[in-house]
């Protein structure tokens, strides 16, 4: 009982020091100020009719049929420059809400404190080393275009997991379809992942005739509905033609396979990211007695969860070097971060296993 005690008193210390480790984040909120875009679409807004907004957005900006609602509902649209300032600390909890709601699918086994933890934890991993924070949570356009997406994509992941495991798929069918609706309306380079994402799911279930085939192809094949909506919309064929040196490909491919290494190597010596895959190191051993997830390495072998970390990257700075010849802002990459984070765990959880298998086979030899 004593020892019980002292772990569970470590655990509560540990999650204090992380909740306020979460509180200049939540401080800088309120030294947040319009910028850039807001004045712009906040102007459009109280200048003309909002679903018109909606529909001439759709045909000649881009195909984001659902950030485009919120990008002019800016705060400062209803003379509010404190709900502007509020915006950005409603985001980090919300980010936080729903990653407990996501780690709380994948550890299902675990106490709430510990899910707590790791929430925290990955919330506290995404904030520090995001390639460009203020556009990601303090400027109000990139956060409902990105963050928010992040954040409806994690609730979507979470109630996936639920249905598969819980075999109930007839009654939240609509309801995931809807999320997958939402998810994929924020912004393109999320719309590709999801699609990815299901790709690989698709085949890996089917594959390995895993529970819940049915629903992950379904699922896949809404994502490629929705994904066409979005990149096939009026607006990003007519944005495209306002940057002269698009639809490269040779420079585009190359400039993207320059920035894969460019990232990739700038967050994996990250001393936060070295820190955290220490910890996960002990969660992993003790999800591997507790989750069949674990135990099968995610049903992927180390040379395809590597390649899709690496892929993550690229198929979120190919867009816009397609789209317009250039990165410009790193945005997109708050997308690809968060990403990368979950695969490189997953990556962890199987390179761990591979390595722990070789060790006991050279043993056994000896």
């Amino acid at each position: 009982m004593l020892c019980i005690f002292i772990v569970m008193k470590k655990q509560y210390i540990f999650l204090f020091f992380l909740f306020l480790a979460i509180f200049p984040y939540c401080y800088l909120c309120f030294f947040a100020n319009p910028s850039s875009d807001d004045f712009g679409f906040s102007f459009q807004s109280q200048t003309n009719e909002f679903w018109y907004l909606i529909k001439q957005t759709y045909l000649y900006w881009n195909g984001r049929y659902v950030s485009n609602v919120f990008i002019y509902l800016n705060p400062i649209v209803f003379g509010s420059f404190f709900g502007y300032k509020i915006i950005p600390l409603l985001m980090i909890i919300l980010f936080v809400f729903a990653n407990f709601i996501f780690v709380s699918q994948i550890f299902h086994t675990k106490t709430k404190q510990n899910k707590l933890l790791i929430s925290l934890l990955l919330s506290l991993l995404f904030l520090q080393n995001m390639p460009i924070i203020s556009e990601g949570i303090y400027w109000y356009t990139g956060s409902v275009i990105y963050t928010l997406g992040l954040i409806v994509f994690l609730f979507y992941v979470a109630l996936l997991i639920k249905v598969i495991r819980e075999n109930k798929k007839r009654v939240y069918a609509l309801f995931l379809i809807t999320l997958l609706f939402f998810v994929c309306g924020f912004n393109e380079v999320l719309t590709l992942l999801v699609v990815f994402f299901l790709v690989i799911l698709s085949y890996i279930f089917y594959k390995k005739e895993l529970q819940g085939k049915k629903i992950i192809i379904i699922q896949f094949l809404f994502s490629v509905l929705f994904a066409a909506i979005v990149i096939l919309s009026p607006g990003n064929g007519l944005r495209g033609e306002a940057y002269p040196d698009a639809h490269n490909f040779s420079h585009s491919f190359l400039y993207s396979v320059m920035q894969v290494g460019r990232f990739s190597f700038l967050w994996i010596v990250s001393i936060p990211l070295v820190l955290a895959s220490f910890i996960y190191f002990q969660i992993n051993k003790k999800m591997r007695d507790e989750n069949s997830l674990f135990q099968n390495s995610f049903y992927m072998n180390r040379w395809f969860s590597l390649l899709i970390l690496f892929a993550i990257i690229f198929i979120c700075v190919f867009p816009p070097y397609w789209a317009t010849g250039i990165l410009g802002q790193h945005r997109t990459l708050n997308v690809a971060y968060f990403f990368f984070i979950i695969t490189w765990f997953v990556n962890l959880t199987v390179w761990y296993i591979i390595m722990k298998t070789s060790c006991d086979l050279s043993f056994l030899r000896k």
